[in-house]
């Protein structure tokens, strides 16, 4: 081949660049276009202030404060006993007890001092486990109403807190609680109807 002092051009490489040049450019130009057509919508939710608002939440802690009320109840009359146990100990002296007896109320009061620590251990470490339960159920709830909330309203993202900053413009956050309200007070009305003998409403 000849070298005539120029860079030899593939001429099928320059036809495939321009080509896909033209193609690119076409497809930013119908993107933009469609953008503009169809803006993006998106919405912002602050998780932590739902979760706190929640009927939902608030009916979970109730339920689990009554779960554990027999528990709390019978570490409380441990307790008492306890503080009795203590106090005849402090009043041992001026109640001319004897070597026995004093004896026996230590023992007593160290076998109630460890029914205390365990009871209270055992009871913790089981409500926070049982508290974790109901704020994970929670949490898919709420998140399951976001998704049918932002199918049915058209959203293409919903972004979550933290994020570094969002407009009130689309702050989702009071609409899902109100949504969450109505489907509670629903959720009332249909178990009272239900108790008085009704039917369930809709």
């Amino acid at each position: 081949m000849m070298n005539f002092g120029h860079r030899w051009i593939n001429p099928i490489r320059g036809i495939f660049h321009v080509g896909f040049l033209g193609i690119l450019l076409a497809f930013v130009s119908d993107s933009v276009f469609a953008q503009e057509q169809t803006p993006i919508k998106i919405g912002y939710i602050n998780a932590n202030l739902v979760i706190d608002l929640a009927p939902q939440g608030r009916q979970a802690f109730e339920q689990l404060q009554q779960e554990f009320a027999p528990r709390q109840q019978r570490l409380a009359e441990i307790e008492a006993e306890l503080s009795e146990v203590q106090a005849q100990l402090q009043n041992s002296a001026a109640a001319d007890l004897a070597e026995d007896e004093i004896r026996n109320l230590q023992n007593r009061e160290r076998a109630l001092s460890r029914d205390v620590q365990r009871s209270t251990s055992e009871m913790n470490e089981d409500f926070n486990y049982r508290r974790n339960e109901e704020l994970e159920e929670l949490q898919q709830f709420i998140s399951d109403v976001i998704v049918r909330m932002a199918e049915e309203q058209k959203f293409d993202l919903i972004v979550q807190s933290p994020v570094v900053w969002a407009s009130e413009r689309i702050n989702l956050t009071d609409d899902v609680v109100e949504e969450l309200q109505r489907m509670f007070n629903q959720w009332v009305r249909q178990v009272l109807c239900i108790k008085s003998g009704g039917h369930s409403l809709n």
